[in-house]
């Protein structure tokens, strides 16, 4: 599967931001209708987190198999 991505700069940190002191971290967005995301207007279904999911199942994978 291939799925549309892009660099985005966002001031949420949640445990990220924390972790990144003491191992390598990055953050999954998973947009949901009309792109909002972090938004009480949020109006998320399963399949808009297709995509972020998959994103984390195959980075887990690829860490593990190292």
């Amino acid at each position: 599967m291939e799925f549309n991505w892009r660099d985005i700069e966002s001031q949420a940190g949640h445990d990220a931001y924390f972790l990144a002191t003491h191992c390598p971290t990055a953050m999954i967005f998973t947009p949901c209708e009309n792109g909002i995301t972090h938004n009480n207007e949020e109006n998320c279904t399963p399949e808009n987190f297709v995509a972020g999911l998959n994103i984390l199942l195959h980075a887990v994978v690829k860490r593990a198999d190292r």
